[in-house]
């Protein structure tokens, strides 16, 4: 048996991080100690790592809890007892084509759209954004040279093909006929040979545009705007956990202060929408999940101020969710992608929200028919 002594940490993110590092092993929290039944050398000192990282974050907090919390709503939510995924596939807005694969329509496609429009008018009027369109998906190249995956492999989702030569296509065609369930058993299956990886599908919309960025040769500050599906390899039968989903994401490109000057800008926006749409929310400091080896990052993201989230509340489950956030790279991505300015390698920050997860808050606070909400809430979205 391991135990690690957790006193004064956050259970919540704990949890966390340990399922996104070590998602094969099983542990019990007990009082103020994590239990491991049987640990390899390399992961107990993994974890050791993990929990000094979180100790010393938390420190960190507790020293500068003014600004953990950057702005809270009060509290104006209608509590709904009941999850209104039930009611949304009762009156058809919500269908299910698989876990993380939802068909969407009728009072919530509506919403989703107003809050589509709404962030596409402030990217491209209220900031002046350039629009770019990306595909959704990353060609090995970008996967590289973002580290993304690195970083992140258990949120990775792969795109294969056929192999472009007739004995491949004859192949994927007999084994799709033969067994329709063929694409979970593609190591033991004939067919695996006959496919090829064409690309990653995308599992953030900015990347592909800071590769692009990193093509120009006259960068100045400027902001760019994105909009697209992400896909990330979590998918339930929820709507704050979806396999696929739509993102519009703001971007700063250029000098250090000028980026500094547009996330402070990005979360002036933040709280204003908050404030305008009455929906019980907090902007708040935030980190990502973080493989252990990496455990740096998140003491990094902490102290350096780098990530804000948008956290809604949802009634029925008593707890929050991210809707959006405002990310600060620094100069991360100018130097991964080669995007220079005048001053030299290019700073960047990021402000995306993520639609259906926003508007599956503004149900879950306001109720299933939106035609019921506050007038407030429906001019906002210009549905009035």
């Amino acid at each position: 048996m391991h135990r690690f002594n957790i006193h004064g940490l956050d259970l919540s993110a704990l949890n966390k991080v340990l399922r996104s590092s070590f998602p094969d092993l099983s542990y019990e929290i007990v009082d103020d100690s994590l239990r491991f039944l049987a640990l390899t050398t390399s992961q107990e000192e993994d974890i050791k790592t993990l929990i000094f990282a979180l100790k010393a974050s938390s420190a960190y907090r507790d020293k500068s809890s003014e600004r953990t919390s950057v702005f809270v709503r009060s509290k104006q939510s209608l509590r709904n007892s009941r999850d209104v995924h039930a009611e949304l596939e009762r009156r058809g807005d919500l269908v299910w084509l698989g876990e993380g694969l939802a068909l969407l329509s009728g009072g919530f496609l509506t919403v989703k759209r107003a809050l589509e429009r709404y962030w596409f008018e402030y990217a491209t009027k209220e900031v002046g954004a350039e629009e770019l369109e990306n595909p959704a998906l990353w060609s090995a190249k970008v996967a590289n040279q973002s580290e993304y995956l690195s970083d992140f492999p258990h949120e990775a989702t792969f795109i294969f093909g056929a192999k472009r030569d007739s004995r491949s296509i004859a192949c994927v065609s007999q084994a799709t006929a033969q067994d329709a369930s063929f694409w979970k058993k593609l190591d033991a299956s004939s067919i695996s040979d006959s496919i090829s990886l064409l690309g990653f599908c995308q599992p953030s919309v900015c990347t592909s545009c800071y590769y692009a960025l990193g093509q120009r040769s006259n960068l100045s500050d400027a902001f760019y705007t994105t909009y697209n599906r992400v896909f990330r390899n979590e998918g339930t039968t929820r709507l704050d956990r979806l396999l696929s989903f739509s993102v519009r994401d703001t971007i700063a490109v250029g000098s250090d202060e000028f980026v500094r000057y547009a996330r402070e800008m990005f979360l002036s926006k933040a709280k204003e929408f908050v404030r305008a749409i009455s929906i019980e929310a907090e902007v708040s400091r935030a980190t990502d999940p973080f493989f252990a080896s990496k455990a740096s990052k998140l003491f990094f993201q902490k102290t350096a101020d780098l990530k804000h989230e948008i956290q809604a509340f949802i009634p029925c489950d008593n707890q929050c969710i991210a809707v959006g956030s405002v990310n600060l790279h620094l100069q991360t991505f100018g130097a991964r992608f080669s995007m220079n300015v005048d001053s030299g390698v290019a700073s960047s920050a990021c402000f995306g929200i993520g639609f259906e997860r926003l508007a599956y808050a503004l149900f879950s606070q306001n109720g299933p028919d939106h035609s019921k909400w506050d007038k407030s809430i429906l001019g906002v979205l210009g549905l009035r």
